[in-house]
């Protein structure tokens, strides 16, 4: 007994040791999951927290879809004030949240097929307050891992509406760029002085067909532009960088098959937040506009006829001569020479035989006279030639300059061979040397002109060497131009107005042409006295009278029943456009007639802006900013530099009557007059063609896109008395169809 009794003594002890042990381990136990719960639990709200704080919305949701948890940027994202609130209404507004139909169900069935989704893009609203924004969804099952279960899910939704809407402004830019004549491209300059390219438009790599590497790398890009561009380049560049101001250049690059065309360059530099400098930019193909304008340059100082440089060429070059020559001591001569009879040839065998002949002229004379003097085409069938170094006095000059004289008059002797006939003329030459300080190029011009005019009186085939100090043309000369003064203020200068029509045949406007009505030699057309008006200093006085008295009648039409916007075109001097007090005159002349300005065009020619361009400039300005439209006269046949006259802002252009002419008969003309048109389109300039004499000259010109004309095809300049009859019967007239 005393065994077992001790025995159970020990079990007892045994026991509570063991109880002892195992509530204390219990009791550890307790306090260690407590510990590791405490940790748990607040690991996990600080990733809650941390969830909660970020712009990217997080979810956890049951399998059947029933959202059971989400950050506040989700909440945000869908339009509900709290979470509480999101997860009571979520199932009823969830269809809604989609703006496609059965989107919702696509995400479902995708989840159930793969265990999770991945860029799930879908357009959704706000329900607060419905904009319509996109999301980017990414979700995964979670499965027990005893029996691979799957028990609810997770996921993230990102707003990613600025990225989507700025894929859709690029895919708009791009089709819209498509859709224009040339490309878009950024270029952005950074802090280290880097260069890169940001963006190009696909019509970008179109128009340049350059390999990828070269259009995103500028460096590369640099080698591609012609050598003689790329200082250009560089230059126009930096000025923008610099200044901050627009980048405009056109340069030649080589595409990748070898093909070199022209490029335009337009682009605007923004300053970023960081300091670098991006372009935003457009470039074209402007290689026709390049040739038409090459084109148009080269016959702005060549005749198309005869290939010899025109007036305007010998001009300048004389300009050039007259000081040269002063400065060395070597005299020059001016040999003025005109085609006797020339008309007889073009009324009897046509203008095709009288073009011939001005083209046998022009090689012969080119070929009698020395390589580096100058043989020039004036127009019609006047031809000046320019002699350098003739003489170290003017008695040395005149004599070697008649010697050339005698040897042309020589050369003509011989006749020309035009087609299959042989042709026999002569010419009548005035000459007239140069060497002295006070010498001016249109008084040389005009005293050679003279000249010639006396040569002729001598009996044709001849020369006459203008005499300054003894010539009785002096005095003549002289006597026409105090003759002429007092012309001006008496009246005896006369208006005519030669009607303008449109496309439709409808009398839109007229051009007013003077006449002066001599009491001893009759009608005198303008080529008799405008070049004196001119030399005498006059021309102002008779243009101010001719425009203030076409006013005058303007008045009258418009008080005897003309149509409202009837148009009269006035022809301006380049001295006019030099005075300052012009603008007060043209608005005088407007307000005291009571014409309004929009009807009045000022006609300038290229010539007139050939000196002092920005006064020129600015005078034009002041005068659109009446209201008086300005149209270039004789466009095509003296002016050099078309970036200018794009600068100078004309409302119309008239192309010159020379080049209409001979459309009929020379291939060069009727290149010229197409070049003319299609570069007066580019600029937005109204076009007219004067001259227009024949029902083929008319059809070419309509065909070409010329809408207005004038000329003896509808009618000559008429006295102010029939002119008006014509305009206020308001009759059409006939135009080819």
């Amino acid at each position: 007994m005393y065994e077992i009794v001790t025995l159970l003594s020990i079990n007892s002890d045994w026991l509570i040791t063991a109880n002892l042990l195992l509530s204390t381990l219990l009791l550890m136990w307790v306090l260690r999951y407590r510990t590791l719960y405490r940790v748990f639990r607040k690991e996990a709200e600080q990733h809650s927290n941390s969830i909660d704080e970020l712009n990217e919305g997080f979810y956890r949701a049951s399998i059947d879809g029933k959202l059971t948890n989400a950050n506040t940027a989700l909440v945000n994202m869908i339009g509900f004030e709290t979470r509480e609130e999101l997860l009571e209404e979520i199932d009823s507004a969830a269809d809604a949240w989609y703006i496609v139909p059965g989107r919702r169900k696509e995400f479902a069935r995708l989840l159930r097929t793969n265990g999770y989704v991945s860029d799930f893009v879908s357009e959704a609203k706000n329900l607060k307050t419905g904009e319509h924004i996109w999301i980017s969804e990414n979700a995964h099952l979670v499965n027990v891992a005893s029996n691979g279960k799957s028990t609810h899910y997770e996921g993230s939704m990102l707003d990613i509406t600025d990225a989507v809407q700025r894929n859709k402004l690029e895919d708009r830019i791009e089709k819209l760029s498509s859709n224009l004549p040339g490309g878009l491209f950024q270029l952005q300059y950074d802090n280290k002085g880097n260069f890169t390219v940001p963006y190009v438009s696909q019509s970008f790599r179109d128009l340049l067909r350059l390999e990828n590497q070269v259009i995103s790398n500028p460096n590369l890009f640099l080698k591609q532009i012609h050598p003689e561009h790329l200082e250009k380049y560089l230059q126009s560049l930096n000025k923008s960088l610099t200044r901050m101001t627009g980048w405009m250049v056109e340069f030649k690059i080589k595409k990748m098959d070898g093909v070199e065309r022209w490029i335009g360059l337009i682009a605007t530099p923004e300053k970023l937040a960081d300091g670098s400098i991006i372009f935003h930019g457009h470039v074209n193909d402007i290689t026709e506009r390049k040739e038409v304008e090459s084109k148009i340059a080269y016959y702005a100082y060549y005749d198309p006829l005869t290939r010899l440089p025109n007036r305007t060429f010998f001009m300048h070059h004389l300009e050039r001569a007259i000081p040269s020559a002063t400065r060395s001591g070597a005299y020059g001569a001016i040999l003025f020479l005109d085609i006797d009879n020339f008309k007889l040839l073009n009324d009897s065998h046509g203008h095709a035989k009288g073009d011939l002949l001005l083209k046998e002229v022009a090689n012969r004379l080119t070929a009698t006279v020395r390589v580096n003097d100058t043989v020039s085409r004036f127009g019609g069938d006047e031809f000046v030639i320019l002699l350098d170094d003739v003489g170290k006095n003017e008695i040395d000059a005149g004599k070697n300059a008649s010697i050339v004289a005698e040897k042309i008059i020589s050369e003509f002797g011989r006749g020309f061979d035009i087609g299959s006939d042989q042709h026999n003329c002569s010419p009548s030459i005035g000459v007239v040397t140069f060497g002295g300080q006070k010498d001016d190029a249109d008084a040389l011009i005009l005293n050679a002109d003279i000249a010639m005019y006396e040569a002729k009186k001598l009996g044709k085939n001849n020369f006459v060497l203008f005499d300054t100090d003894k010539s009785e043309i002096v005095t003549n000369l002289n006597q026409l131009q105090s003759r002429l003064r007092t012309a001006i203020k008496q009246e005896e200068l006369c208006v005519y107005f030669q009607p303008q029509i449109d496309h439709c045949g409808r009398i839109y406007g007229a051009e007013a042409l003077v006449r002066w009505q001599h009491p001893d030699l009759g009608l005198l057309m303008p080529n008799d006295f405008i070049p004196l008006a001119e030399q005498s200093g006059l021309i102002c006085d008779l243009n101010n009278f001719v425009l203030n008295k076409s006013l005058e009648k303007l008045a009258e039409w418009r008080e005897q029943g003309c149509d409202e916007d009837f148009r009269l075109a006035v022809n301006i001097s380049p001295q006019q456009l030099r005075q300052a007090s012009f603008i007060g005159k043209l608005t005088k002349f407007t307000s005291q007639n009571e014409v309004p300005p929009t009807l009045l065009t000022l006609e300038v020619t290229e010539h007139s802006m050939a000196r002092d361009f920005e006064t020129t400039a600015m005078r034009m300005q002041e005068i659109r900013q009446l209201g008086i439209k300005i149209s270039l006269d004789d466009f095509g046949t003296g002016y050099s530099s078309l970036s200018q006259l794009n600068e100078l802002h004309f409302d119309e252009v008239k192309i010159d009557g020379s080049f209409i002419a001979h459309l009929e008969e020379s291939k060069s003309s009727q290149s010229l007059v197409e070049a003319i048109i299609a570069m007066a389109k580019a600029l937005d300039l109204d076009i007219v063609a004067e001259h227009v004499n024949t029902n083929f000259q008319e059809r070419f010109l309509l065909a070409r896109g010329c809408l207005r004309f004038q000329g003896y095809c509808y009618s000559k300049p008429l006295p102010e008395d029939e002119f008006r009859k014509l305009i206020i019967s308001r009759e059409k007239i006939q135009i080819s169809a």
